[in-house]
């Protein structure tokens, strides 16, 4: 009989492998489907899909001056191994990072490098050009390339060298679906309406993010006015935008879902939010710490504005995550985050699915309103006093669809967490499977051993740490450093 590892059909076989990719894959689950690939023929192709999905071209900040220095990678990487011609047609993402060479061709190999790697990878459907420093005519070639990839849909750029020259080169890109532009210059943002217009039909999601200081309240109504069926929408910092002109903007964009904006405090919110009746998913980046109640109360109102405006339709969040730029913060003057929570509980509570703040302080009172009321949570991460932990055992019980959580304990000693006080969390709330306690993870999944004869039990284990690396393959988004 033959065996039936060696007939496996091709379309099992990739389901089966899926399965070795957690949420948040590591060492551990790149090296199973790396043994997966040495089975035979046909799980190494599967596996090799999966293995160059993403290709990740990082380099690090050197601490002294190498004359030896090409640009390129050192030692045996994944990039190397995906300009193969066997694998070359799996790589669907490209993403080029990092602190770039500065040294001019012929002795910095890497632009050429790029340019072959582009000629290879035929089946791109999104490239990350977003690198610090470099060769300003690394990406000049490269850039003239993209066109011809048929499959191309989405682009990330951002950097020193996105001058004129090279922003009109990005512009003769089409049928992109999603556009990401890191700090956009004033030379691409005078190119941009002009590009969106020719987009229009086919984009989906524009991001201008980190330093938007370029973008004036002008700017930003003709970038809007270029945009239709926009359905998620971002953009940084800018200081010349307020609170007016951006809920002014937002309430053009009628399909839009998603949406991230930055938030510095203003003494004048507005009276009304922007009329987003589509909007699921809000994120939210803070430009500082709010160190007032006062500062508090207005970053909560202005947060409810969005959500829950006077005008109707309201829109269903589903997903609220609050960040900042600095976000470890340490005064001791902790304000409670709770006007924000007793709304989310009272007008958001069957929609809202994640609520990501984790240097949001909320009190006892609050948590157990949030507890109670907020049953469909399914992630959820904040900050509160010494009791935290305990008081978290006791009540999340309730949240029965709760798989990720991410707890910050104030006011309390830093102490290693027990593996004991961890596994009691994960009784307390069955569907938990990602667990993070002031910076530092667990993982619980499901698994059965001969030894135990088959029976599938529980496990916890701490996640381990990423190891320094030059050079990483990315699956399901997420980066696996090698």
């Amino acid at each position: 009989m033959a065996d039936p590892v060696q007939v496996l059909p091709c379309d099992i076989i990739s389901v089966i492998l899926l399965f070795l990719l957690s949420p948040h894959p590591g060492i551990e689950e790149y090296d199973a489907l790396f043994n997966c690939s040495l089975v035979n023929w046909a799980f190494n192709q599967e596996a090799s899909k999966l293995l160059y999905l993403h290709i990740t071209f990082h380099r690090s900040l050197s601490s002294s001056f190498n004359l030896r220095d090409n640009g390129l990678l050192e030692g045996k990487t994944a990039w190397n191994s995906a300009l193969l011609p066997q694998y070359a047609p799996f790589v669907r993402h490209l993403k080029i990072n990092g602190v770039m060479s500065e040294r001019h061709p012929p002795k910095n190999q890497f632009p050429e490098a790029l340019l072959n790697a582009v000629k290879s990878f035929v089946n791109l459907s999104s490239v990350t050009f977003t690198t610090k420093g470099g060769y300003i005519e690394t990406f000049t070639e490269p850039l003239r390339l993209l066109p011809e990839l048929s499959s191309l849909d989405a682009v990330n750029v951002g950097g020193d060298w996105l001058d004129e020259k090279r922003a009109h080169l990005l512009t003769e890109l089409k049928r992109l679906r999603k556009v990401s532009i890191i700090s956009p210059s004033r030379a691409m943002l005078d190119l941009l309406p002009g590009w969106l217009k020719e987009l229009k039909d086919d984009l989906m999601e524009l991001h201008l993010l980190n330093d938007c200081g370029s973008i004036t309240p002008g700017v930003l109504s003709t970038i809007i006015r270029s945009l239709h069926n926009i359905r998620s929408f971002s953009m940084g910092l800018s200081f010349s935008i307020t609170d007016h002109d951006l809920f002014n903007a937002i309430s053009q964009l009628s399909c839009l879902e998603d949406l991230g904006v930055y938030y510095y405090y203003q003494q004048m919110i507005p009276w009304d939010g922007p009329s987003v009746p589509s909007l699921r998913f809000l994120t939210v980046t803070i430009k500082d710490h709010p160190f007032s109640a006062q500062m508090f109360e207005s970053l909560s109102k202005w947060i409810q504005r969005i959500i829950y405006p006077r005008t109707l339709p309201r829109p269903r969040v589903e997903s609220l995550r609050i960040s900042e730029d600095n976000c470890f913060y340490a005064r001791n003057d902790i304000f409670k985050f709770d006007s924000l929570v007793y709304h989310l509980a009272a007008k958001h509570a069957n929609s809202l699915r994640v609520l990501d703040m984790p240097t949001m302080f909320i009190s006892v009172r609050a948590l157990k309103v949030l507890f109670e009321q907020c049953g469909e949570l399914e992630e959820l991460s904040f900050s509160s006093g010494k009791n935290l932990l305990t008081q978290f055992r006791e009540q999340a019980h309730s949240l029965t669809k709760l798989h990720t959580v991410g707890l910050y304990v104030r006011h309390a000693k830093w102490r290693d967490i027990s593996i004991d006080e961890v596994e009691s969390m994960y009784a307390s709330v069955p569907s938990l499977r990602s667990l993070a306690i002031n910076g530092e993870k667990w993982d619980g999944f499901w698994t059965s051993s001969e030894v135990d004869g088959g029976k599938f039990t529980f496990q916890i284990k701490p996640r381990k740490k990423r190891p320094f690396a030059y050079a990483v393959i990315t699956t399901n988004n997420t980066q696996i450093f090698l």
